[in-house]
């Protein structure tokens, strides 16, 4: 009987310690899964100016490509994306610039239905992430989400 309340308390312990806070009082993962679940993975990449980053990844040869700046973390429910309210930059392959795996911050727009160019990013921290569609609209592959940091 002692030997099971040490196990039970070290384990405790364990799911205590796995599930501690950062410390501005986020979960600090310790491992990432991909965006949408049950995915192709898509390593990915920022590079130049904070403000007006580019991003890159290896081609998926996907008609439906979609990279996207959000002002909070991505929320998936569902394999749905459910905040896209939050999106502050976005750029797919239907905009009809930038090449698949290799686009300019220029080459976005603020928002899915505009036209307009992208502002620069204020400061502040983001949240990013790259995925294909198939043609049906599904989720086939996706990056882990990405912190993107203003200064």
């Amino acid at each position: 009987m002692p030997r099971l309340l040490i196990v039970a308390c070290a384990s405790l312990w364990i799911l205590a310690a796995c599930g501690a806070e950062g410390e501005n009082g986020n979960p600090d993962p310790t491992y990432q899964n991909q965006l949408f679940s049950g995915t192709a993975r898509i390593n990915a990449a920022k590079d130049g100016s904070s403000y007006q980053p580019g991003f890159s990844w290896i081609a998926t040869g996907y008609r439906h490509v979609v990279c996207a700046v959000f002002k909070s973390p991505i929320h998936v429910k569902e394999n749905q994306i459910t905040n896209s309210d939050d999106v502050v930059w976005i750029w797919h392959t239907g905009l009809g610039t930038g090449r698949e795996g290799n686009i300019r911050y220029s080459d976005g727009r603020p928002h899915p239905a505009s036209s307009d160019a992208p502002a620069p990013l204020q400061d502040g921290v983001y949240y990013w992430g790259v995925w294909a569609l198939n043609d049906a609209g599904h989720a086939v592959a996706s990056s882990v989400e990405y912190t993107l940091n203003v200064p």
